[in-house]
């Protein structure tokens, strides 16, 4: 589980100096007068006050206090301030490639129309990380590497067989050839913290050879999902006065 803590400090000096991502409202508090009971059940119709205070006090949004006007209200202003609503902010979906890296170098021996595999386990990404794609490299020799395929993959998934093509000689390690190269693939629904697996098939007689080494790098997101931002504490809006600093805390679960 990744947390991710960030603050954000404004500076309220103006009633509109803030950004608009932070889901706030301009918020007026008036003091009602002279106002008869039909006047202000119109008013509560309109579903414009934010909040009935004591002592005939209502809060309600700036852009609304026209609202009063066409009443024929009488009211003071006593306050301004800026609302911070309980909602979520509207996130946009984030991605953020990383990738994890292994590595084999273990000599295991390629025999005659036999199967042979070499496994890099993987643990380094979060719990539940998705592989995006895969790249993969090896150094394999052997007497005739045509008669090799290899794969790649996990228990439950492989890219099919590649058959090999030669890319040099290798008669110092007492074989004629050797495939020294790399291929990508694009695993399904395979999770990157795993063991994943190079099988290397033999499909000639009389020739034989050997996985020398291989790597593997596996890339996947960080995050593939709109974020949810919520709150706790205070359960309802907050009006905060103008010309008053604000610092803002969240802190920011990843579900996996």
């Amino acid at each position: 589980m990744k947390i991710f803590l960030f603050s954000v400090c404004l500076s309220l000096i103006s009633l509109f100096s803030y950004s608009s991502d932070l889901n706030l409202k301009d918020i007026v508090v008036v003091q009602l007068s002279n106002f008869s009971t039909e006047q202000f059940d119109k008013l509560n119709n309109k579903e414009i006050i934010e909040r009935d205070l004591t002592d005939n006090k209502v809060e309600l949004q700036l852009k609304n206090l026209d609202e009063l006007n066409k009443l024929n209200l009488d009211y003071e202003i006593l306050e301004y301030g800026i609302q911070l609503n309980n909602e979520s902010p509207n996130l946009k979906s984030a991605t953020a490639e990383q990738s994890e890296s292994g590595s084999n170098g273990t000599d295991y021996s390629i025999t005659d129309w036999n199967s042979t595999n070499s496994n890099i386990s993987i643990s380094g990404a979060y719990s539940g990380a998705i592989a995006t794609r895969i790249t993969y490299d090896w150094n394999i020799d052997h007497d005739y590497v045509a008669d090799v395929k290899i794969k790649c993959g996990t228990s439950s998934w492989n890219d099919g067989e590649y058959r090999l093509s030669k890319t040099g000689d290798n008669w110092a390690d007492g074989y004629n050839e050797t495939s020294d190269a790399s291929r990508t693939s694009y695993p399904t629904n395979q999770k990157v913290n795993q063991t994943w697996t190079l099988v290397a098939t033999d499909y000639g007689t009389l020739d034989e050879g050997r996985i020398d080494s291989w790597s593997i790098t596996i890339y996947y997101n960080t995050i593939n999902h709109s974020p949810t931002i919520g709150r706790k504490s205070p359960s309802s809006p907050v009006t905060v006065k103008t010309n008053t600093n604000v610092k803002f805390t969240a802190t920011c679960y990843d579900s996996d």
